[in-house]
């Protein structure tokens, strides 16, 4: 694995000498062991309009959160790739939101979604994003009621694959 400055990781489990996992312990002590660790987010990737600060830990739970709510109303993709930017020539001020969303239930090898796909028809399905936005980013919502940033657009992108 690969690291970059700016990425926050989290120890999930130390290595013992025998190679047994074992639970991190709740007291400092001498370690012999080699801890695991796993990527959370990168610390530095955060967007700001106007005091909100919207991490990509935000963002990444108001993914996750969303398509496991779509999954609940058989709507089944997963989350292939996004990107998100402030559009500022606009006031109130808003997030775009360009998403690249896969058929979880595929198993070809290109997994796009159609234009057929139910996520495409149903335009509450990507309004979702901007509920669980708020629910992630609670400075995020209140700038929301407030009038301070308009709502989140989303547009489906898919790759040229």
């Amino acid at each position: 694995m690969r690291y970059r400055l700016g990425d926050v990781v989290t120890c999930t489990r130390l290595l013992s000498q025998d190679n047994d996992t074992v639970p991190i312990p709740s007291e400092q002590i001498k370690l012999t062991r080699i801890p695991l660790i796993s990527v959370a987010y990168r610390a530095g990737n955060l967007l700001n309009v106007g005091g909100e600060n919207t991490t990509e830990q935000h963002l990444l739970d108001t993914l996750r959160q969303t398509v496991q709510i779509w999954k609940q109303q058989s709507i089944d993709v997963d989350i292939c790739d996004f990107t998100l930017y402030p559009q500022l020539d606009m006031f109130p001020t808003r997030y775009v939101m360009f998403l690249e969303l896969i058929d979880a239930n595929s198993h070809h090898q290109n997994r796009a979604i159609n234009r057929q796909h139910p996520i495409l028809q149903n335009e509450d399905a990507l309004s979702e994003l901007e509920r669980q936005l708020c629910q992630s980013n609670h400075i995020y919502r209140d700038h929301r009621n407030t009038g301070k940033l308009s709502s989140l657009r989303c547009i489906l992108v898919q790759s040229q694959k």
